[in-house]
């Protein structure tokens, strides 16, 4: 008799938590750029290394070559 009880608590419960799961809506935060403190955070006032510039052209000759 009691571990039918609990089988039944426990039902209520996991009912319980999955409607809360749905009612909460947490946003999630844009993905425009790396979040702040970041180690591949964009600092848009400096300019490119050399190795960043060679980077930049070989993802753009990879985009080319796809279409």
């Amino acid at each position: 008799m009691r571990s039918h009880v609990a089988r039944l608590l426990r039902f209520f419960l996991d009912g319980l938590i999955g409607l809360g799961q749905g009612w909460v809506y947490i946003p999630a935060p844009p993905l425009d750029e790396p979040a702040a403190g970041h180690p591949e955070r964009l600092c848009p006032d400096q300019p490119l290394t050399e190795t960043e510039r060679g980077l930049a052209r070989q993802l753009a000759d990879e985009g080319e070559m796809k279409r």
